[in-house]
């Protein structure tokens, strides 16, 4: 087990203690396993409603205050950010959120690196090595890959709190175990389909040297918005090589864009129709623009010779889209 799965004692201990609770109550049988299902959400919102004041000198306002309390600041896309406290609420919360993902989560890291590996396919379906490098290269490749897996998360959370911005306390949290909460459960329904079809239409499979670059130009458009970066920085950069004309062109233009509203842009016609209607009225009002702009640039398609014909724009749906 300890070979095979992460925190085999965590895991096992949340089956035997709620598990074996909800099979004690379903036999009438009130043991200190069946008191312990309701005492965990008792416990755990009583200290979520805790740390959300001592965060913002707010009580809860609803249910997913006392288990993910608010931070009192934003994300980059406005969504209020929370905390997750270190309990078994939040394999509870991972499962019927995320149940997939959780479980891969679960595999023991020396089993997924040694897959990572075989496969040449990291996390997120880049290569960890470049084939086409030197052999000594993809060694060195090879060798950060694994050194990384063994950064305790702790560490990894305090450099994703760094790069937020937040405060010396939010950074210090995650070596006791309170830690940032799952993107997914941060945004909106529509955010997370965005997201998911950004992901499906993102290159995947980039070397080595392409993801750095990539990580790079996002560290980038990061300083600009904070005022660490300047542009006569990125003009310096240029000229050294290291950014092309287009890519500093690029990084101007969209550092102060909204990333909402830069990656509902970047969505074909179809899918972005299919994302505006998840969406909540303050998100569709700050989309309705560009998607008309997307419809009647399609219309204008199919009214050029040989296109398809224009009935296809005469429907309820898209009578609302003219009204608006």
């Amino acid at each position: 087990s300890m070979a095979g799965v992460r925190s085999v004692g965590w895991n096992l201990g949340t089956v035997r203690e709620l598990g074996g609770g909800i099979r004690d109550l379903v036999h009438g049988n009130l043991t200190p396993k069946a008191s312990y299902v309701f005492a965990l959400p008792i416990t755990v919102g009583l200290a979520g409603a805790v740390t959300q004041y001592l965060y913002t000198g707010k009580g809860p306002e609803n249910l997913k205050d006392y288990f993910r309390p608010r931070t009192g600041q934003l994300d980059p896309d406005g969504n209020e950010e929370r905390v997750e406290l270190p309990s078994y609420m939040k394999d509870l919360a991972s499962y019927s959120s995320h149940p997939i993902e959780t479980l891969k989560h679960k595999e023991s890291p020396l089993l997924n690196t040694i897959t990572s590996m075989l496969e040449n396919q990291d996390y997120y379906g880049d290569q960890i090595r470049n084939a086409d490098d030197p052999a000594m290269q993809q060694v060195q490749q090879e060798t950060n890959y694994v050194a990384n897996q063994f950064v305790p998360f702790s560490f990894k959370n305090l450099a994703e709190q760094r790069k937020r911005g937040q405060s010396v306390v939010s950074q210090a949290l995650p070596f006791v175990g309170v830690t940032p909460a799952h993107r997914q459960d941060v945004r909106t329904p529509a955010q997370n389909a965005l997201q998911e079809a950004i992901i499906k239409n993102s290159p995947h499979n980039r070397t080595p040297e392409e993801a750095q670059a990539g990580q790079v130009r996002s560290d980038l458009r990061r300083g600009l918005q904070t005022g660490t970066v300047t542009p006569d920085s990125l003009k310096t950069l240029q000229g050294q090589g290291s950014l092309t004309h287009r890519q500093v062109q690029s990084l101007e233009r969209t550092a102060f864009v909204s990333p909402l509203v830069a990656k509902f842009k970047s969505l074909p016609l179809a899918e972005a129709e299919v994302i505006f209607a998840k969406a909540n009225p303050q998100e569709q009002g700050m989309w309705l623009p560009i998607l008309q702009k997307k419809r009647e640039a399609k219309e204008r398609d199919f009214q050029r010779p040989g296109g398809a014909s224009n009935d296809f724009f005469h429907t309820p749906r898209n009578d609302f889209f003219k009204q608006h």
